[in-house]
């Protein structure tokens, strides 16, 4: 557990608190009022500043519109591994030789769009945030040593605020399509459905006696 001292800028308006921020395994445990003799300067709110692209595209309206992109050269992969098919001629990994495994690759993209923006006196569906976005992506495997697999998809959700600060409810839904039936191979469509309960935390707030 670290301890790092100094002019604390607590809450949305930064006000500046002497004390100290409590960091256990990379998490900030506490921000506590207390007398100190460091003059540094320190911005917990900062650990996880980050912006989007869309927010110098709409103004008024919170934007977000991210691009990801993944590579595993899983074409080199190579492994000793024995999964023990016969004790005298053991078959290593991949069963099916090298040329079962390709390079694999995913591109991702989206947009989330918050109509209220920053506007907490909006109605409740124009503070919600509406996402949509969808993927490609080269599968890892090659059965037949010739094939390549590919899985498309389109994502779509819902993001909606609650009565408690911080903590909202996000419904989402994905639907697309894995393999080819190319060579006598089989592809798969998919549906999928989601529901979680993200809950907000109340690091940065000072306390206040009532």
């Amino acid at each position: 557990m670290e301890e790092v001292s100094g002019t604390v800028l607590v809450g949305e308006s930064f006000d500046p608190v002497r004390g100290r921020v409590v960091v256990d395994e990379g998490r900030i445990e506490a921000v506590e009022e207390t007398e100190t003799d460091s003059s540094a300067i320190v911005v917990p709110a900062f650990v996880n500043a980050h912006t989007h692209l869309g927010d110098s595209v709409a103004k008024d309206a919170a934007v977000g519109l991210p691009l990801d992109g993944a590579v595993a050269p899983w074409s080199t992969f190579s492994s000793d591994f024995s999964t023990g098919a016969s004790e005298t001629v053991p078959s290593r990994f991949p069963a099916g030789g090298p040329g079962t495994l390709a390079d694999r690759w995913r591109l991702s993209t989206g947009a989330e769009v918050v109509p209220a923006g920053d506007d907490q006196l909006a109605g409740y569906f124009a503070q919600a945030a509406y996402r949509f976005g969808g993927y490609a992506e080269r599968m890892y495997v090659r059965p037949d040593q010739e094939t390549t697999l590919y899985e498309f998809a389109l994502t779509a959700g819902i993001s909606l605020p609650t009565s408690l600060s911080g903590t909202r409810i996000d419904l989402n839904t994905t639907a697309g399509t894995r393999g080819t039936t190319t060579n006598s191979l089989v592809r798969d469509r998919f549906f999928g459905v989601s529901l979680h309960v993200n809950f907000g935390e109340r690091w940065f707030q000072r306390r206040k006696l009532r």
